[in-house]
């Protein structure tokens, strides 16, 4: 009975302490920015299988600002389709942080519809994902530099 104080308060600390980290790596998370031709994105990396599977879909939408980075361990011509998406989509291809790719104004399916599947022209190590538009608006063309913050 002499240890059910300190094991209590241990038990606090602990959970105390796991909330704390658990905090700081989500926003974190948030402040992985994007730069091409001057313009940051806030990004979401999908850096595994579960995360690039899922994606953005099932989402309403997606920050003006923001977009979605599939990083891949390989460069290669990797497929990607518009399954479960409910607004059109900007595809960046990135391979060795340059813009080797574009694909704009990617609408989502509609209802019964197969889902459109988009590929690159070259091989690429990363895919930036943003609001359809985007590419047009901020000026991004193939061969600009890619750098992260």
């Amino acid at each position: 009975m002499i240890f059910k104080k300190p094991m209590i308060l241990l038990l606090i600390f602990t959970l105390f302490l796991a909330s704390f980290l658990f905090a700081k790596n989500k926003n974190q998370g948030n402040k992985n920015q994007l730069i091409i031709n001057g313009h940051k994105f806030t990004i979401e990396v999908a850096d595994n299988e579960v995360k690039r599977a899922k994606g953005l879909s099932g989402r309403e939408k997606l920050e003006e600002n923001s977009g979605m980075l599939f990083v891949y361990s390989q460069p290669g011509i990797y497929t990607f389709w518009m399954l479960g998406m409910k607004f059109p989509l900007d595809f960046v291809f990135i391979n060795q942080d340059k813009v080797v790719d574009l694909v704009e104004n990617v609408p989502p399916p509609k209802f019964l519809q197969s889902p459109r599947t988009i590929k690159a022209k070259e091989n690429f190590d990363q895919v930036l994902e943003i609001n359809a538009g985007m590419i047009n608006k901020y000026k991004i063309t193939i061969g600009q530099k890619v750098s992260r913050e």
